[in-house]
């Protein structure tokens, strides 16, 4: 029996609270039942939930994926926060809390090595070829790469913050049952695929979208496994 998706059902349950809270915060504040020590109950859940994302990401070994949660807590609360600080809210702007947790989030994706192993599904998935020369690493750009098939068993790509698409070419060359690793942050991957292929697609997805192509028929000449994992962001496996 498949294990459930912890991550799913923690984003699933705080997205369910949020939708609820929006419906009753205007009912609510007007009674004065949706407020905690003069703030709302939304703001509250909001940051906690940040929050617990932050933890949950630190704990994985990706601190990197901290500064837009902790940013968005800056900003719920920070009217209070600045006030604490001695600083006149006003003086600080959203965007800059944004832009700085921006610039944060790509730096420290750049200084921290790749991870070799992945968590997909329950389950660990070496990747073998992290400090590979031939991998597809984009930040803060559109880019379009191509993957050679005469040269290609495993693969990994990393998107971060921009637009990437993928083809393959010489694809008569390629060895079915060869593995791509995605890491895709805030971002987008448009991976285009041969229509003579079938994906076996395995992803950890958090707070994004990851369309998948419609399972091919038995006529499928080659296999390519596709394993990683999606941060707020958009992957597009898709035939060509």
């Amino acid at each position: 029996m498949k294990k459930p998706n912890r991550t799913r059902i923690f984003w699933g349950i705080s997205i369910v609270i949020i939708a609820l809270l929006l419906i009753f915060n205007a009912v609510g504040q007007s009674l004065g039942i949706l407020d905690i020590g003069g703030l709302p109950v939304i703001r509250i859940v909001l940051g906690g939930i940040f929050l617990a994302y932050a933890i949950a990401e630190t704990v994985k070994g990706k601190p990197q994926h901290i500064f837009f949660p902790l940013a968005f807590i800056v900003i719920l609360f920070k009217s209070e926060l600045l006030t604490i600080c001695g600083i006149n809210p006003d003086s600080i702007s959203s965007w800059l809390i944004l832009a700085v947790a921006l610039l944060l989030t790509v730096g420290v994706s750049m200084l921290i090595p790749h991870k070799s192993k992945y968590k997909i599904n329950g389950e660990f998935v070496i990747d073998n070829n992290s400090s590979d020369k031939k991998n597809i690493e984009n930040n803060l750009s559109e880019k379009t790469q191509y993957i050679d098939c005469t040269d290609f068993n495993e693969m990994r790509i990393e998107n971060n913050l921009g637009s990437l698409s993928v083809y393959f070419t010489n694809v008569e060359s390629f060895v079915s049952g060869s593995r791509l690793v995605l890491e895709n942050n805030l971002g987008s991957i448009n991976l285009h695929i041969p229509a003579a292929w079938k994906c076996d697609c395995k992803f950890d997805n958090t707070i994004g979208k990851v369309n998948f192509p419609k399972e091919r028929t038995a006529e499928a000449t080659a296999q390519l496994n596709i394993v990683g994992e999606n941060n707020l962001g958009l992957i597009n496996v898709q035939y060509c």
